[in-house]
């Protein structure tokens, strides 16, 4: 099943219109972005905050655009025999990261971003003593 779905992605990826990987970028976000706090937003609501970062990948497919980044984190045993648990995991420890590519995306090229995909590659390796 995961192989079957992994085909397909790359599929989608070999049809695009164009693919951009290790695309870099600047982006002033507003500095309240950054916290929960609802003091310190307001405190914050005339400030910018410079965000730089790299997108392992996205590409075009129509009018929309698709990002997806690699992850190499440590999954368990169970995590990776329940591939919900798995992308529960991920999706959590990475929301906000993936968040901040999807709008820096659409800011620069003006485009919905329509899917926001984790690709976990690289089997758990352990380090020997």
């Amino acid at each position: 099943m995961w192989i079957h779905c992994v085909w397909r992605f790359y599929q989608r990826i070999k049809k695009a219109d164009k693919l951009w990987r290790e695309f870099r970028f600047n982006l002033n976000l507003d500095a309240s972005l950054f916290t929960e706090d609802k003091e310190l937003k307001k405190q914050l609501s005339e400030d910018k905050l410079l965000v730089q970062g790299v997108i392992d990948g996205f590409f075009i497919e129509g009018d929309d655009i698709v990002l997806f980044d690699y992850k190499t984190d440590y999954l368990t045993s169970y995590e990776i025999s329940h591939p919900d648990e798995a992308k529960k995991k991920l999706t959590e420890r990475h929301a906000l990261q993936l968040g901040y590519y999807k709008m820096a995306l659409e800011r620069i090229f003006t485009r919905k971003v329509e899917g926001v995909y984790i690709y976990k590659y690289r089997a758990n390796a352990r380090k020997s003593a």
